[in-house]
């Protein structure tokens, strides 16, 4: 079941303020071209959007191609406002970054 686009947003911001303050947890974002039945080729495209959270919790919405740019300019805020707690990866360089080659054997 789909939820309404407005339902989604408030879904999503609802669950990224609660993960905020809990530490290490994974959301997967997807989306894609909805597929359009045969007798439907004329409309226009829309686009399925899921966010998942392991196999917790799941919501799906359908965004018509007319609703793209207000949908999309509310979904950025939602996600760039959940995104606020997030650390910065630890990225070590490592010093030793060439490998030391094997000795050869002489030529003879």
């Amino acid at each position: 079941m789909y939820l309404s686009n407005e339902q989604y947003l408030a879904q999503l911001d609802e669950h990224l303020q609660q993960l905020q303050g809990k530490g290490a947890s994974s959301l997967y974002f997807s989306q894609k071209k909805n597929p359009v039945p045969n007798d439907e080729q004329d409309s226009k495209p829309s686009l399925l959007l899921r966010v998942k959270n392991g196999a917790n919790w799941k919501i799906s919405t359908i965004v018509d191609a007319k609703d793209f740019t207000e949908f999309f300019a509310r979904y950025t805020e939602v996600c760039k406002g959940g995104m606020i707690g997030l650390k910065k990866r630890d990225r070590k360089k490592n010093k030793n970054k060439k490998k030391k080659k094997a000795p050869s054997a002489p030529n003879a």
